[in-house]
């Protein structure tokens, strides 16, 4: 994989089963200059749907780091029509600042026209 490059999964195209963890990926180095892996999840579902991906993404970080000792990996979850104050009491894993949760309007902006459209994908 090349560094600030964007790559994405290739969901049950050619056969493939559907990805597990992110949807897109990327390699970059962090602020202090340490090499990382970035992996972005994009939500679509409920505040359980969220709840389910932020803890399967903390366990998936505790068993890959220790693996990836010149590498630091992250998880970014933009959950775009999530509530962040339901989601978060159904989360059973602790804190993990290697995880990140983008929730609701915010989420939409970062995913560009989303936002625009997100009116007419309410019910």
């Amino acid at each position: 994989m090349k560094d600030r490059v964007f790559y994405h999964a290739e969901e049950r195209v050619h056969g493939l089963p559907p990805h597990l963890l992110a949807d897109a990926w990327f390699r970059c180095s962090s602020v202090d200059g340490e090499p990382s892996l970035v992996l972005l999840d994009f939500a679509g579902g409920t505040e359980v749907g969220v709840a389910g991906k932020y803890d399967r993404a903390c366990r998936w970080i505790a068993a890959e780091q220790p693996n990836n000792e010149n590498e630091s990996l992250y998880i970014v979850i933009l959950a775009p029509f999530a509530d962040e104050t339901l989601t978060k009491p159904m989360i059973t894993e602790g804190e993990n600042t290697r995880v990140q949760v983008v929730y609701s309007e915010e989420a939409r902006r970062l995913l560009g026209g989303l936002d625009q459209v997100s009116r007419w994908l309410k019910d």
